[in-house]
C-alpha cells in the first residue's frame, strides 16, 4: 500500500491524520496520568513521548482548554496541632483561648 493511500484510508476510518491521531492518544494518556496521581507535568511529558515541556503544555492547553498543572490532583491541606499545655495541666486549643480571650460586647 502507498503512504498516501495508507493515509486516505486511515483518514476514512478515524477522521484524523495518523499524526493527529498519535498526538491525541499521547495527549489523552497524558491526562490520565495527571489525574491518577502523577507527580509533575514534566515528567508525565516525557512519559507520553514528548521531548520538550513547554510544547506538550502548548499543545495540552490547546485540545483541552486548561493548562495540564490544573488536572494534577489538589494535595490536602495537612493540619496542624494547635494544642498546647497549660501550667493548669491541660491541654488546650490555642486557637479557642485567643478567642476566648477577647473580652465579650456587652
Amino acid at each position: 500500500m502507498s503512504t498516501s493511500s495508507f493515509h486516505k484510508h486511515f483518514k476514512s476510518i478515524t477522521t484524523s491524520s495518523p499524526l493527529q491521531y498519535q498526538k491525541d492518544r499521547r495527549l489523552l494518556e497524558a491526562r490520565r496520568q495527571l489525574r491518577t496521581g502523577a507527580t509533575s507535568v514534566t515528567t508525565v511529558a516525557f512519559d507520553v513521548g514528548y521531548q520538550s515541556p513547554t510544547q506538550f503544555s502548548r499543545e495540552y492547553a490547546r485540545k483541552f482548554g486548561a493548562a495540564p498543572k490544573h488536572e494534577l490532583p489538589v494535595a490536602e491541606p495537612t493540619t496542624r496541632r494547635t494544642d498546647i499545655f497549660h501550667d493548669t495541666g491541660r491541654f488546650t486549643n490555642s486557637v479557642s483561648n485567643r478567642a476566648s480571650s477577647k473580652p465579650s460586647p456587652m
